[in-house]
């Protein structure tokens, strides 16, 4: 399936993932965890890979790569300089 082994992840950050394909016509590669309350989705075509980026609930600060665009779950660009503070609605970011 599209998550395989990531049982730990709820249908919240699930359905976020496969809302971001609606980003450039990308399709889903994975996702995992890498620390607590922040998710990675990898995303690609041939020709350009893009990594996806998000968090939710408390606080939490997402260093935000030059090149790289952030939005919130409706699709919406939002300005990012060097971080941006996270802390009610789900935000990801696509690194191009």
């Amino acid at each position: 399936g599209l998550l395989g082994a990531a049982d730990d992840l709820r249908p919240e950050y699930v359905a976020l993932a496969v809302s971001a394909r609606l980003i450039g016509g990308l399709t889903c590669r994975g996702l995992r965890s890498p620390a607590p309350e922040v998710y990675v989705a990898s995303f690609g075509d041939e020709q350009h890979g893009t990594q996806l980026v998000w968090s939710e609930g408390e606080r939490h600060a997402l260093e935000v790569a030059q090149g790289c665009e952030v939005y919130d779950i409706l699709g919406r660009r939002l300005a990012a300089e060097g971080s941006l503070s996270v802390a009610h609605s789900p935000v990801y970011l696509v690194q191009r």
